[in-house]
């Protein structure tokens, strides 16, 4: 290899400074499973077997440390902490279990459509052609008020930061395609707020079902007190 490698190291080197850049310019590697840095670490690696090929300690302590950070992070299940896949698969069980439920409205569609067997309205257009056609860019997308209410999912889950108590301690505080969804909901009505479940710190989903949708208790546990518009009222008049 050490006659043969010609351009490969240069390339290779500007190819993982471009996605590493891209990756900070648009707020860092925000995909579960850190996937967006997945290639700027293959041509790392192929920068640290061209230096160890040519000989030298520091490509080698380089590969090694990646090679340990990389066990440091599975044994201490960061990524996970950080957003619980499992969630989600459970959602979907539970989803594909109960009667009524043909389509759920959502962003983070992977691991709960694997599970769950109905459509899905995704939220920002990486399956919906009509969702992806509209103007704006990722997760920004122009919301379709006639196209949601034509769908009408039966199901809707909303990522937040804060969860819904009662009485509401904090106005929650959603992801950027979730926010004209419950806009619609708190404007338009026929959606009814379903409870909460915990992702991970700092991370809840919402659940909304639409009013004509009876969610039995075995799976979803009791029904809250008081609608979402109540607590908010409620929260803004106190």
């Amino acid at each position: 290899l050490r006659g043969r490698v010609g351009p490969l190291p240069s390339a290779a080197a500007l190819t993982a400074a471009a996605l590493a850049a891209g990756a900070a310019w648009s707020g860092g590697d925000w995909m579960p499973g850190w996937r967006r840095l997945v290639a700027p670490a293959l041509a790392l690696a192929v920068l640290a077997g061209v230096g160890a090929a040519r000989g030298g300690a520091l490509p080698r302590l380089a590969a090694a440390l990646a090679a340990a950070g990389s066990l440091l992070a599975a044994w201490r299940g960061l990524d996970g902490s950080r957003f619980e896949h499992q969630v989600l698969a459970e959602l979907g069980e539970r989803c594909r279990a109960t009667p009524g439920i043909d389509e759920v409205a959502l962003v983070d569609i992977g691991r709960f459509g694997w599970h769950f067997r109905g459509a899905i309205y995704d939220l920002v257009g990486l399956t919906d052609a009509h969702i992806a056609a509209l103007p704006g860019g990722y997760a920004r997308k122009q919301w379709d008020e006639d196209y949601f209410r034509r769908r009408a999912p039966e199901l809707l889950i909303a990522r937040s930061e804060s969860p819904i108590t009662d009485p509401l301690r904090a106005q929650p505080v959603l992801g950027v395609p979730e926010r004209p969804m419950l806009l619609s909901l708190l404007d338009g009505g026929g959606y009814t707020y379903a409870g909460s479940v915990a992702q991970g710190p700092g991370m809840w989903l919402l659940i909304f079902r639409r009013e004509d949708l009876a969610l039995p208790e075995a799976l979803w546990g009791p029904p809250p007190r008081r609608s979402l518009r109540e607590l908010l009222i409620e929260a803004a008049s106190g």
